[in-house]
């Protein structure tokens, strides 16, 4: 979550429910709504689209997985 900003109410649950790290992440969204996956080509602009309306970021890459 160090590409986008986690809103505060899940600070909130993690202090409460006395989660951890690795349970919130497995647990909620943490602030991603949705998540579109798009060609590299194509990412900025369609970021550019998306913040006109919505907060929004580039939060990782796919990669092709080694054997």
């Amino acid at each position: 979550a160090s590409r986008w900003r986690i809103p505060s109410v899940f600070s909130w649950l993690q202090q409460e429910g006395g989660l951890s790290e690795d349970e919130m992440s497995r647990t909620f969204n943490c602030g991603l709504g949705a998540v579109l996956v798009v060609s590299k080509q194509d990412a900025q602009r369609v970021l550019r689209l998306l913040q006109a309306q919505e907060e929004a970021w580039i939060v990782g890459s796919l990669a092709h997985k080694q054997p």
